[in-house]
């Protein structure tokens, strides 16, 4: 349900999200852009993580601390084409397995977020 608000808001750059600054929120979104490949994939599937830099927590210290998981391709590998939509009767698409986190990005997060939530405390 929230990533499809968030898809819904159609967010490009770094700008502020209206929708938060009219409920008079403290912080804005700061926009990270992670390329697969970088965390052990074949393929390079860029996603788009959100963080909230909030300001007025003095304990956050406003940090993006997502931006530590931001990797583009270096371009230095080549890369599995991600298409299709199967043959008729399949009872799934190719690209289904696709949806989950590398297991490289997910263990980064894991330590990224631990790391911050010992720093705030």
């Amino acid at each position: 349900m929230l990533s499809s608000w968030l898809s819904s808001l159609a967010i490009h750059g770094s700008s502020p999200l209206p929708a938060l600054q009219a409920e008079g929120q403290p912080g804005q979104w700061a926009v990270n852009d992670v390329d697969y490949c970088m965390y052990g994939a074949e393929y390079k599937k860029r996603t788009r993580l959100l963080s909230l830099q909030w300001q007025s927590f003095p304990n956050f210290e406003g940090d993006n601390f997502l931006s530590q998981l931001a990797l583009k391709c270096d371009g230095t590998h080549e890369h599995v084409m991600l298409s299709g939509w199967g043959k008729p009767g399949q009872k799934s698409r190719p690209t289904k397995g696709t949806a989950k986190y590398p297991i490289q990005l997910a263990q980064k997060w894991a330590k990224v977020a631990g790391a911050h939530i010992v720093r705030t405390l």
